[in-house]
């Protein structure tokens, strides 16, 4: 289930909707042949009342539980761009630490940060889109700037309150990373999107099943269930994912303020004065 919701929510959101939409249509319409084959109109003038009270207690149902996934999904990409936001606030607190500590440890720390704010937003969220795995490449910058923070000389820096700070946002950045890459594994459970995958399949066959009174008025109320039920699980698979699909993370936080020139992917230029930075 969860490489089927994965590939649809790697698909431009009208696509997404499109391909859901198609399905349940599709649904629909078997449905809709099978009830005029195999179940004549005395029946279904017998079974009304049972099909309505079935009709209203599963759209209820149904109701409440894509808003109860729904909610949840939401919360997990807000947690996801809250930790990106927690790691440009310690990439920030960080290299303004930094900027107080004597030369050449002060550019060697900022310069650190700075690139492992661009592996984040030129690695790191873009791999979190098709794996929910630390980038090899971010963890690697991130290893470097540890060493960097770690061997600053002569030692007596180290007692400094500033150097002190680097290695706390340090720590905290580090913390937000793991984080961010723990929300990108999130899912709906396999049993919950069953259930949601049953519930508008009970429901469309309910709303197929009622009496027919006019032919065309039928289809058209079946077909508009149908896009209904595919509504709300087309919106439960582009946010099923926290890093693509219809909510996906924004890397803003990480990237403003910081001039083009050094957060570019390729090539970007090194901080040469902490003055730089504003």
């Amino acid at each position: 289930m969860a490489v089927i919701t994965d590939s649809l929510a790697r698909l431009p959101i009208v696509s997404t909707f499109a391909v859901v939409a198609v399905f349940w249509v599709l649904i629909a319409v078997a449905l809709l042949w099978a009830g005029e084959k195999f179940i004549p109109a005395h029946v279904r003038d017998a079974t009304s009342n049972g099909v309505r009270n079935l009709l209203a207690v599963v759209a209820a149902f149904y109701g409440f539980l894509i808003g109860f996934v729904v909610v949840q999904e939401w919360s997990n990409v807000s947690n996801a761009q809250s930790q990106v936001s927690a790691e440009a606030a310690a990439f920030a607190t960080g290299s303004f630490a930094a900027a107080t500590l004597p030369a050449p440890n002060s550019l060697k720390i900022m310069n650190g940060f700075l690139a492992l704010g661009r592996s984040e937003v030129c690695d790191e969220v873009p791999s979190l889109e098709i794996a929910s795995k630390p980038n090899l490449r971010t963890s690697k910058t991130l290893f470097e700037l540890y060493h960097v923070v770690g061997t600053v000389k002569p030692l007596s820096l180290q007692a400094l309150p500033s150097y002190g700070q680097v290695y706390s946002s340090l720590n905290d950045a580090t913390s937000a990373r793991r984080q961010m890459i723990n929300a990108s594994s999130e899912r709906v459970p396999f049993v919950l999107m069953g259930v949601i995958l049953l519930a508008g399949l009970v429901l469309l066959t309910a709303v197929s099943l009622q009496d027919v009174r006019h032919g065309r008025g039928h289809v058209m109320v079946v077909i508009a269930v149908a896009l209904f039920v595919a509504l709300g699980q087309g919106l439960v698979v582009s946010l099923s994912r926290p890093y693509v699909g219809a909510a996906a993370v924004s890397t803003d936080a990480i990237t403003d303020g910081i001039p083009q020139q050094f957060q570019r992917c390729k090539n970007p230029d090194l901080l040469t004065s902490p003055r730089q930075l504003g």
